[in-house]
């Protein structure tokens, strides 16, 4: 009897040291790519697949809110801080891609993951000095506030297309509620232990998906006003520009 009682106390005590507990960590590792190939920047050198449009990257930053797991039930776990704080990325060249959960994630199957590129209202209108100095939402850190149009820019494409032979400029600043853009990748995301789960966002998509998207025919220039649509139409692109890779072990 005292043998079994050893026996089960030595295992509880394992139980509560190892990592495969009732909670997990999970880290969400995004990879710009385009047609299939690591993004480059400030290369003109950038052809797209369908419409052999010629394009080069200088900017492509993006704020991600209401990052959440889709239970097996479809209903879903937004993601939070230890302090139970909702979670937000923001996104940008040079810098890795990736958002770090707290390790209170319960441990079990999920259906995939979802969220916004872009702020809900009471985010995106309220004031930005609250956010300390290192936030995703801080403007010193995003460079994405409006200043004093208010509100922010929720995804920020900038660069060169060719036209003709003619290198031009492309501006697209995607902004304002009706253009927030909703992500839904699903996937078996089996969580125990420590995971890492890898996306690809892919630029090529922007400009053909539930749109083709032409700089020279439909214009090159938007900040999401006056602009026939084209934020709109680019916004919905992007929804759909994010894929599934992979869940791996975390090392």
């Amino acid at each position: 009897m005292v043998k079994n009682l050893l026996i089960a106390g030595i295992l509880l005590l394992a139980a509560a040291c190892s990592p495969e507990g009732n909670e997990v960590m999970l880290e969400v590792s995004v990879q710009p790519k385009w047609n299939g190939q690591d993004l480059t920047y400030q290369n003109l050198g950038l052809v797209h697949p369908q419409t052999g449009d010629t394009f080069r990257f200088d900017r492509s930053d993006m704020l991600l809110s209401e990052i959440s797991l889709i239970k097996e039930d479809g209903s879903l776990l937004p993601l939070v801080t230890q302090d139970g704080e909702p979670l937000f990325a923001f996104f940008t060249k040079g810098k890795p891609w990736t958002i770090d959960a707290p390790d209170n994630i319960p441990k079990g199957h999920y259906r995939g993951i979802s969220f916004k590129v872009g702020l809900d209202s009471a985010i995106n209108f309220g004031d930005p000095s609250v956010w300390k100095v290192g936030h995703p939402l801080n403007p010193t850190v995003n460079s994405l506030h409006w200043g004093w149009q208010g509100g922010y820019v929720f995804m920020a494409l900038e660069g060169f297309y060719k036209e003709l032979g003619e290198q031009k400029p492309f501006l697209y600043h995607i902004a304002k509620l009706e253009n927030r853009m909703p992500v839904v990748i699903e996937g078996d995301l089996h969580l125990s232990g420590s995971r890492k789960l890898i996306l690809n966002w892919n630029a090529d998509r922007l400009f053909y998906g539930a749109h083709e998207i032409r700089p020279e025919e439909d214009g090159s220039f938007s900040h999401s006003t006056f602009d026939g649509g084209l934020a709109n139409r680019i916004s919905q692109n992007a929804g759909l520009s994010f894929e599934w890779v992979a869940l791996e072990n975390k090392k």
